[in-house]
């Protein structure tokens, strides 16, 4: 692969210390605007200026991620991941199961976070070491939606050290893919191959990433503390917007309609908070 298709997806011009948050709305911007994402302008919504905490799930019993989806018969679609299992749930307070797949390949002991798109399920399976020795395998899967079967997997070891988390960009159709021992990109893939196409430079380092998640143009980026971030696609800018400030490991995150749908892990069990955003 040549190193034209690796090339970066935005051009950043940082000094060290703009990549520490100084708190909500602190922003630093790309330097150029990349033709793949130029046209996402029109379909950008506005920057979200804070959360108010709705509310809390019981306990999910799954400790990777969730992701919402709709059913071609607008039924809602509430999708939980844990360590080696994929649930379909009927509801996101509670984990009842409509169906559940394995979710582990051959050589793998960790699922991440994933999304629903067109009606199929996307995540991110390893083999984990930790970030001082890389990861391997490292796939990506694909299920079917409604009943969780497995249709088909993709090798993506070659092209990132590990995998926390992945988002599908509705606007572009490509994967987005995290990684929590890389606090300085995104990595993006041709679903149709899963090739590598490049990276997506984050101006303010994230450290600890355990899931993204594509929202009207943005890529929200969470981590383990905590701390959720906005990446506005269309020319890079970044923020941090939300601090959450609660006990607990924080997992992937996920949106249904406006309304930011967390996992955390509390130490006595896993719950989704909800926030809902302020404009």
């Amino acid at each position: 692969m040549s190193k034209k298709r690796y090339s970066l997806y935005f051009g950043i011009a940082v000094t060290l210390a703009s990549l520490l948050p100084t708190g909500c709305g602190t922003e630093i911007a790309g330097s150029h605007n990349p033709s793949a994402y130029a046209n996402e302008a029109a379909i950008t919504g506005p920057w979200i200026r804070g959360f108010t905490r709705a509310g809390v799930s019981a306990d999910i019993h799954a400790n990777q991620g969730y992701a919402y989806g709709t059913a071609p018969d607008g039924t809602d679609l509430h999708y939980f991941f844990a360590s080696r299992t994929l649930t379909l749930s009927s509801t996101y307070l509670t984990l009842t199961p409509l169906a559940s797949s394995d979710a582990l390949l051959p050589n793998t002991d960790h699922q991440g976070a994933g999304d629903y798109y067109e009606g199929r399920v996307y995540s991110v399976v390893q083999d984990w070491h930790g970030c001082s020795v890389p990861d391997g395998p490292i796939d990506v899967e694909v299920f079917d939606g409604t009943s969780l079967a497995p249709l088909s997997s993709a090798d993506i070891t070659a092209y990132q050290p590990e995998a926390s988390g992945m988002t599908i960009d509705r606007h572009t159709g490509k994967a987005i893919v995290s990684s929590y021992c890389v606090p300085d990109k995104l990595f993006v893939y041709d679903r149709t191959n899963w090739q590598l196409e490049g990276t997506i430079p984050l101006p303010i380092h994230v450290g600890h990433i355990q899931g993204v998640s594509w929202r009207r143009g943005f890529v929200y980026i969470g981590n383990a503390e905590g701390q959720l971030y906005g990446l506005r696609m269309f020319d890079g800018t970044m923020r941090l917007l939300l601090s959450a400030g609660i006990q607990g490991e924080f997992e992937g995150p996920d949106f249904h309609s406006a309304q930011l749908r967390w996992l955390k892990n509390d130490g006595t069990g896993h719950y989704l908070y909800l926030f809902n955003p302020e404009y």
